[in-house]
């Protein structure tokens, strides 16, 4: 459920930085497809579309954009980099999960978003 970037050597990390360049998408446990798997290799499920759980650093209004903070959660996006870095809204929020579970997975805290 959090946030990974992209460096220019192709190494995947935890998004550390609010707005961060190079954002791929977000790890999640909840997602509805999967592309690309290859047997025996370690691999992080990277949703890229649908409506998954993901850690979310406050609730907001269903609808509002979001994109990377320094730790790896979603975060509202102010206005202005909305307009200037629209490839780096992750997602919007969708509303908060109230179960502990979902599924048999536990939610942790985490929210429903809409993936973009």
């Amino acid at each position: 459920g959090k946030v990974y970037v992209i460096s220019n050597n192709n190494t995947v990390f935890q998004s550390s930085r609010y707005n961060q360049k190079g954002i791929v998408g977000v790890v999640s446990d909840t997602y509805g497809n999967s592309v690309g798997i290859k047997e025996g290799h370690v691999q992080l499920p990277i949703s890229v579309a649908g409506y998954i759980l993901a850690y979310v650093k406050d609730e907001y209004d269903p609808g509002t954009p979001l994109t990377s903070d320094k730790n790896g959660f979603l975060t509202k996006m102010n206005r202005l980099d909305a307009i200037f870095y629209p490839e780096r809204i992750v997602a919007t929020y969708l509303r908060k999960e109230t179960s502990a579970l979902w599924n048999n997975i536990e939610v942790n805290g985490r929210h429903w978003v809409k993936i973009k």
